[in-house]
């Protein structure tokens, strides 16, 4: 009995390893082709596996960029739910310590896989969504909406507590996120021109700053 738990254990270790494997091959296929360009041809060469192989753990495409993304959404929600705590303990008490933790909760996922942060917005500017199976669609959708409700609710309090001014939080966020997807979109482009020339922490620390300055009550 204990041999045969140990082969099992073995056995799911090894399908844990190849499914990363093959997660990892999906990265740079994506990153180099986009997510419209990629098949899973292309992720089979790439892991070095077969296509029926490939389906033994993936279902599709789609389930491949589900695999690879939904971690870094996942980890943006726990910071702003954390955020949103801290907010409710009283321990955020200016504005610019409400923008702060937004922020540092947008950079956080972007620092937690940069790649899949620049996939997932690549996706989203140039609508792929819909390109996308139903459930993946659904699933993506229901997370992104879980974060938007979880950082406008945190925009809400500050206005609320008269920490911000009297804004549509809904419009903040908005711009908030807006401006963060964007210096990291126009940074990666001039670093991939420029190597070695990184300016995008200085970026989003401006970027912060101003906004904290415009927002800010008092």
């Amino acid at each position: 009995m204990r041999q045969e738990r140990a082969l099992q254990g073995r056995r799911a270790q090894e399908r844990e390893q190849r499914a990363q494997h093959i997660v990892a091959a999906a990265r740079v296929v994506f990153l180099e082709r986009g997510y419209a360009g990629a098949t899973m041809d292309d992720v089979a060469r790439a892991s070095e596996f077969s296509k029926p192989t490939l389906y033994q753990y993936f279902e599709n495409k789609d389930a491949l960029f589900f695999s690879l993304t939904t971690p870094m959404v996942d980890e943006l929600g726990r910071r702003l739910d954390d955020a949103l705590a801290r907010a409710n303990r009283g321990e955020l008490r200016s504005g610019s310590a409400l923008v702060a933790a937004l922020f540092e909760a947008m950079q956080h996922a972007y620092d937690f896989d940069p790649d899949a942060f620049r996939l997932m917005n690549l996706s989203q500017q140039a609508d792929l969504l819909g390109q996308m199976s139903p459930s993946v669609q659904t699933d993506l959708s229901r997370r992104g909406r879980r974060n938007f409700d979880r950082g406008r609710a945190l925009l809400a309090f500050g206005v609320r507590k008269g920490l911000l001014r009297r804004h549509d939080p809904k419009a903040l966020l908005d711009i908030a996120w807006g401006t963060f997807i964007g210096i990291v979109g126009l940074e990666g482009i001039k670093q991939r021109s420029r190597p070695g020339r990184d300016h995008l922490r200085r970026t989003l620390a401006l970027a912060q700053e101003l906004f904290t300055a415009a927002v800010s009550a008092g």
